[in-house]
């Protein structure tokens, strides 16, 4: 996660992204001839919640084709996360038994 300092309407933000997010915005303000700030302000002005959150959907959006328009760049695969193994976290159903104590001998 990186904090970075932003302006907004001439006043100062700070807005916290994973560096993943920060690359792409960069690659997306790049695509569209802008500075990063002028792509968060224009995020900005048509948010309804987090700044932070409203940029990653934004990047996501453009990310997928949707409201990025054709001039959203497709970002570069990744290699360490597409070799990554996917684990699957064990399912809590079928060990009703786990964590409960066993009755009390009488």
């Amino acid at each position: 996660m990186k904090k970075r300092s932003v302006l907004i309407a001439g006043h100062p933000t700070s807005v916290s992204l994973e560096e993943e997010f920060w690359e792409a915005l960069k690659g997306l303000a790049q695509a569209r001839g802008m500075s990063v700030n002028a792509l968060i302000e224009e995020i900005d002005s048509t948010r309804s919640g987090n700044l932070s959150s409203a940029i990653r959907v934004h990047v996501l959006n453009a990310v997928q084709g949707r409201g990025g328009g054709a001039s959203a760049p497709a970002l570069p695969p990744r290699p360490d996360v597409e070799r990554a193994p996917i684990h699957h976290c064990p399912s809590r159903r079928g060990r009703e038994d786990e964590g409960r104590r066993s009755p009390r001998p009488r």
